[in-house]
């Protein structure tokens, strides 16, 4: 059997559609919107950033739908909120704004290692989606730094009280995309 290429390689989304066609993939684009809108909507508040789902579901959004159409439903819920439908938690002028742009470069480390296969197994995908979700982090504290007038407030208010959730968060979307695909063998 020939090798498949990095583009034709099996993404967890084509075991529930065929994702070739333009209305599908409209379709998954907009899924994966509202899927952020409702995991943005279960928001603990902690501080000027409160605390929700969204980063797992821009996670699992990467490692389902592929680099492509999981950085077209972030940037989607982006610009639907930038439109003034209510769908963030956060606000692209608060002190969230960083989180929201991290999403971005998240989902596409997350739909990077699909791509590659990483997802198939808990330990070869666990390091990248580690690394896209302290990416959300880094334009979060950052951008909270600048709002709060120092670096020392915005990783106080912005990291340290999400670090045990967060944590659970990336090694969660690990176990589940790793349990979705043993459940396709």
């Amino acid at each position: 059997m020939k090798e498949q290429t990095i583009s034709q390689r099996q993404l967890l989304v084509d075991f529930v559609v065929d994702r070739s066609s333009f209305a599908t993939q409209t379709l998954l684009v907009l899924g994966g919107s509202l899927l952020l809108t409702a995991s943005a909507k279960v928001a603990i508040p902690i501080g000027p950033v409160p605390m929700t789902f969204q980063t797992l579901a821009v996670l699992l959004l990467g490692v389902m739908l592929g680099r492509k159409l999981g950085t077209l439903a972030v940037l989607t819920y982006l610009v639907q909120g930038l439109c003034g439908l209510p769908v963030f938690t956060a606000t692209f002028t608060g002190a969230t704004a960083g989180y929201l742009f991290g999403m971005l470069p998240a989902v596409w480390i997350a739909g990077f290692a699909a791509e590659r296969g990483k997802d198939r197994n808990f330990w070869t995908v666990l390091p990248f989606l580690a690394i896209a979700h302290q990416t959300i982090f880094v334009f979060g504290v950052l951008w909270l730094s600048v709002v709060l007038g120092s670096w020392e407030q915005g990783f106080t208010f912005g990291y340290l009280p999400f670090f045990g959730f967060d944590i659970a968060k990336f090694v969660a979307a690990s176990a589940i995309v790793a349990a979705m695909w043993n459940g396709q063998r």
